[in-house]
């Protein structure tokens, strides 16, 4: 299977897990690009580029689960834009 066939099966499940559950997606992403790092590298991308991208969705996905329903990014906006009570 050729590296582009393969990309292109992965990142249509992300897109369509994404419009269920964004954490989850990214979680999926993370282990099909892993799992699949045989066949996409040299020729996709560099080994060192794959590990970067895993280790980026690592730290974005710090303490969350896949059932949470909203990205790291976007808890993240909620709580900055949620006024907080002082006492």
């Amino acid at each position: 299977m050729s590296p582009q066939i393969v990309l292109t099966g992965i990142f249509t499940e992300f897109s369509e897990r994404r419009k269920q559950d964004k954490v989850s997606a990214w979680m999926f992403l993370q282990t099909a690009l892993a799992e699949n790092a045989g066949i996409l590298c040299p020729h996709a991308v560099s080994l060192k580029d794959l590990i970067a991208a895993e280790a980026n969705i690592e730290e974005m996905l710090k303490g969350q689960q896949g059932d949470a329903g909203e990205s790291p990014t976007e808890y993240l906006e909620k709580f900055l834009n949620t006024p907080q009570v002082t006492q």
